[in-house]
């Protein structure tokens, strides 16, 4: 990652904070360090990268995250913890990049039973998310995780349990080729933007690894 002159910047300001954030009680979130890099402008996604460059360049060892925020430990277990929470999204990002390299090959996509992890609300609200993502053609029609919930499935009450049922539209084939970034879903008509959407998750799942392997490696000193 090359850094612009304002990356710098903000670099100064977030790796002092971050060096303070000894232990969970002390974790620090992405808008405390925006809000502390004012007036400069930086958004939720510069601010993940700018963390992966300190990780990846050491200079802050054992910085992990949590739901709570970016936090610093020598607990084996919070360690432990992160690693493992780590591999479960690389295998979630290269699963669905299996699903969509077998709905463009016509094979079956060999995944596990996604249906059965979903709860009966859950499996209610699935078919009123297939025909919401069925309208969302082109990435122009992208429609948000909070759009959905509130407008169409306000039972499921929070993102992580709509990303299970999408997953589950995904892997199970109602429908096929739905992408997302991080405003939200669409469905693809254009082979080349799934290979290109395919593309960017392998991109995902390798700089997840490489924040892995720094980690266990510090951690194992």
């Amino acid at each position: 990652m090359e850094l612009s002159v304002r990356d710098r910047k903000v670099l100064k300001v977030i790796v002092p904070i971050l060096k303070q954030a000894k232990g969970k009680k002390r974790a620090v979130t992405n808008s405390q360090l925006r809000r502390e890099c004012l007036p400069i402008p930086v958004s939720d996604q510069k601010i993940r990268k700018l963390v992966r460059h300190i990780r990846l360049h050491r200079k802050i060892t054992l910085l992990i995250s949590s739901s709570k925020g970016y936090f610093r430990t020598r607990n084996q277990r919070e360690i432990k913890r992160y690693l493992a929470s780590l591999k479960d999204r690389c295998k979630s990002i290269w699963d669905l990049h299996k699903a969509l390299d077998a709905h463009l090959n016509n094979k079956n996509v060999v995944i596990e039973d996604t249906l059965q992890n979903l709860s009966q609300e859950e499996l209610d609200a699935l078919s009123v998310v297939v025909d919401v993502l069925k309208s969302a053609i082109g990435k122009a029609n992208i429609i948000t995780n909070k759009r959905i919930r509130t407008m169409y499935c306000p039972q499921i009450t929070d993102n992580r349990r709509l990303r299970a049922i999408i997953r589950c539209i995904r892997f199970e084939g109602y429908i096929k080729y739905v992408l997302s970034n991080s405003n939200g879903y669409w469905l693809s008509r254009s082979r080349k933007e799934v290979r290109q959407f395919m593309a960017s998750l392998k991109s995902q799942c390798n700089a997840i690894w490489d924040v892995y392997k720094v980690i266990d490696e510090q951690r194992l000193k």
